[in-house]
């Protein structure tokens, strides 16, 4: 090739990615594909089925907790497939009543009312023989030998779905989707199906390693749990207090070892004054940062760390003469809506002279000197610690606990080396 045409050549291709795109690929109405993909709406390739609404429709008394068929609700069609944590069955004379809605394997079911755009996959791992969807849902089935199944059902989960879902989607109090709007879905796949086969277990393949990963994480988060109240109570030691001990005495915690000792919050922390502000005062442009009682129940897990954690902030004068939270300050929730975040606290770090407060249904506990940090965060979570907490806490919906209570809730302390 001579020296002015590769020149040419190579302007050509350069022109074509700066105006259109890359040598191979084509620019569609979503976004650039490879030029032998293919361009459909859904119609043209999946049926669209709306589940039975007539006369026969089910109502409360046709359900039972066990039965032929299962007679899916919004909460086993959720964001991440298919939950069968309660099922409603109907009976096998009900079922046969009905027409539309009956799932069959490749099926994808998506929710077109109240959570909209919730998909899951029938398939052969689903324990299930016999399913039907609600009012609430669709059934998204391939009519086409051009698409293969579990890849239609990824490229439905896909963001370029997931936006035509948003834009389609209408209502406000009851969101809604028709099936109007879901025929009119763009979709794009690859002629070749044993490309479409390959895409689709690559994903399937890192959605399995990830499970795994989950499953992993789990049974670890349990190993540390148990090693946690071991060691917190003394029934485990490490070396070199395993063989220097000299035993164990009976307290009004159990048993703990004979150089440990049991303490309440009263005397091992001073209780410091907190805000009372809401989460609709917090902002990002304030210059005191603001430890809400939500963050500490849902973002955090026994530490706050102020030099890499995510902390709202709040303008200093709305929180009048609130304490100043100093490294090692232990931040408790004063209420939870369940009996498990009864107590939660995190320890305090990294403020580096930040200016930060405690908020509104907090204690802000003080260390008087018993603790070495890193080991305060904690301590809610010692077994005879927790059980104090959920025998003192009141309410209905809400479970609190009262500075007066807090303060009379037994520690067991080993000492501070250990």
């Amino acid at each position: 090739m001579s020296g002015d045409v590769k020149e040419a050549s190579a302007e050509y291709r350069i022109a074509r990615q700066v105006n259109d795109c890359p040598v191979g690929y084509k620019r569609t109405e979503v976004g650039v594909i490879p030029e032998d993909w293919k361009l459909s709406v859904l119609e043209g390739i999946c049926g669209v089925i709306d589940g039975d609404r007539g006369s026969n429709y089910p109502s409360g008394k046709d359900f039972s907790d066990q039965g032929y068929c299962v007679f899916l609700s919004a909460a086993n069609v959720t964001k991440d497939g298919f939950k069968f944590d309660e099922l409603n069955f109907i009976s096998k004379e009900k079922d046969e009543a009905l027409r539309n809605g009956k799932l069959v394997t490749g099926d994808v079911v998506l929710t077109t009312r109240g959570s909209v755009g919730h998909l899951s996959f029938y398939d052969e791992s689903i324990p299930y023989e016999n399913m039907r969807i609600n009012s609430g849902m669709v059934l998204i089935r391939k009519e086409s030998n051009e698409i293969e199944a579990g890849y239609l059902y990824l490229l439905l989960s896909s963001f370029v779905v997931g936006q035509q879902i948003s834009k389609m989607t209408f209502g406000s109090a009851q969101p809604q989707l028709t099936v109007k709007g879901i025929n009119n879905f763009v979709i794009t796949f690859p002629s070749n199906k044993k490309e479409q086969t390959a895409i689709a277990n690559a994903i399937f393949d890192v959605d399995a390693l990830i499970t795994s990963l989950e499953t992993l994480i789990t049974k670890k988060r349990a190993i540390k749990t148990a090693a946690m109240q071991q060691l917190l109570t003394g029934k485990k030691r490490l070396p070199p207090y395993d063989k220097t001990h000299t035993g164990y005495k009976q307290t009004e915690l159990g048993e703990i070892p004979e150089d440990w000792e049991v303490v309440s919050y009263g005397q091992a922390f001073q209780f410091l004054l907190t805000a009372t502000n809401s989460r609709s005062d917090l902002g990002e442009d304030g210059d005191t940062l603001y430890v809400h009682y939500g963050d500490v129940h849902m973002r955090w897990d026994s530490v706050v760390d102020f030099s890499k954690d995510y902390v709202p902030t709040i303008a200093r004068h709305k929180v009048g003469k609130s304490s100043l939270l100093k490294d090692g300050d232990l931040v408790m929730a004063d209420a939870s809506e369940d009996y498990e975040g009864i107590g939660k606290s995190v320890e305090v770090f990294g403020l580096n002279g930040l200016c930060a407060v405690a908020g509104l249904h907090t204690f802000l506990l003080r260390d008087t000197g018993m603790f070495v940090d890193g080991y305060r965060g904690y301590l809610h979570l010692i077994e005879s610690t927790k059980k104090q907490f959920d025998r003192l806490a009141t309410g209905l919906k809400v479970y609190g606990l009262s500075k007066g209570n807090l303060k009379d809730v037994l520690l067991p302390v080993p000492p501070k080396e250990e």
